[in-house]
């Protein structure tokens, strides 16, 4: 089944013009060794699609046995509810080129353009843009980033890459719950990255 050319159907919560980007010039990505950018990624901030207008606790876990086809599973909670996990898995492709372009499809058919902009050198966080500039993702490998660090990623999106920081928001994570991290599978990162009260 295709989707309608409407700018939104029955079937899809998500705007149809997701990939245009006519009033933008081309986001420019950066190279990426996908076997690095493997693991685990915690959402940071984000510039939220239909699917993140409440979420908290986001976290990405990306795995690949071809570098090409990339399985995402994406769990997240809803603010109302932080301790009770939901789940989005999608999948990866990677375009050709440097390995900064992909495709995600969080549900069939959309396939949605995945633009990695800014990468550390470290891979310790990167950020990811979205062609019309609707939405970005701030990812990091562990539940916070360094306040200087996150001000000059939110700086570098609006600086380089042409966007509005309006509507976005920084991703509630609380890791503070017994056990609560070991649970969802991220205990080693929470403890490695992570400033937190109580008990993990």
């Amino acid at each position: 089944m295709l989707c309608c050319t409407s700018t939104r159907c029955y079937f899809c919560p998500l705007p149809h013009n997701m990939g245009s980007s006519s009033s933008h010039p081309p986001l420019v990505s950066v190279p990426c060794d996908i076997n690095r950018f493997m693991g685990t990624w915690f959402v940071i901030h984000v510039k939220p699609t239909y699917f993140e207008t409440t979420c908290c606790n986001a976290v990405e876990k990306y795995s690949s046995t071809d570098n090409k086809n990339i399985s995402i599973d994406f769990t997240y909670c809803n603010q109302s509810n932080p301790t009770t996990t939901k789940s989005l898995p999608q999948k990866g492709f990677v375009q050709e080129g440097h390995g900064g372009d992909w495709k995600v499809s969080p549900l069939w058919p959309l396939k949605m353009p995945y633009t990695i902009i800014g990468l550390a050198d470290d891979y310790s966080h990167c950020t990811i843009g979205y062609p019309n500039r609707d939405y970005f993702w701030i990812m990091a490998r562990t539940p916070t980033l360094p306040a200087e660090t996150k001000k000059k990623l939110l700086s570098d999106l609006t600086t380089k890459h042409g966007y509005s920081l309006e509507g976005s928001f920084e991703v509630p994570q609380d890791w503070t719950k017994e056990g609560y991290a070991k649970e969802r599978g991220v205990e080693e990162e929470v403890k490695a990255g992570f400033v937190w009260k109580g008990r993990i």
